[in-house]
């Protein structure tokens, strides 16, 4: 009987202690957030206190550098949306010329697709030349230069025309 009883004192002080730690460790998390909100409601405070003693010559260059970092910003994603499509255009220029070859497997790219092509865009037409070698009726590998024009209809690129250059 006075085992059992050790064993009931035994295992109420191990809940205990669990409680306890899981009250503890509540405790300080909930500290440790409240620092963070402190913290970041100070910051604010600091920021706001530096703003209100800035003059208005300094408060219109702010102005004027947030105005600049977002005309950046926009200039810098206009050049990334045409990168892409010049990306895609020669690209799509690649797969047509494939399909137009006499052996399309044979096909070697001497460079990646997007850097060995040269691009000039009007609008939604491009004119693509790129340059690979394949194999010609013969058998033998030809370097050829071809030209493509095409368009944007969406998201799909639809060609005018695809010449081999030169011939």
């Amino acid at each position: 009987m006075a085992t059992v009883k050790r064993q009931a004192i035994g295992c109420l002080t191990v809940i205990a202690l669990v409680s306890m730690a899981v009250i503890i460790g509540k405790c300080n998390s909930d500290n440790a957030e409240n620092d963070r909100r402190k913290a970041a409601e100070a910051a604010a405070r600091a920021e706001a206190e530096r703003e209100a003693k800035l003059t208005p010559e300094q408060l219109a260059a702010r102005a004027k550098a947030a105005a600049d970092a977002k005309a950046a910003k926009t200039a810098h994603d206009a050049r990334e949306a045409q990168s892409a499509n010049t990306r895609t255009a020669a690209y799509a220029c690649r797969g047509f010329v494939t399909r137009m070859l006499k052996d399309p497997d044979s096909a070697k790219w001497e460079r990646p697709w997007y850097t060995d092509a040269t691009i000039t865009e009007k609008g939604t037409m491009y004119w693509i030349q790129v340059s690979a070698r394949a194999k010609n009726s013969f058998g033998a590998y030809d370097l050829s230069t071809f030209d493509c024009r095409m368009r944007r209809a969406g998201d799909n690129w639809v060609p005018i025309s695809v010449k081999e250059h030169g011939r």
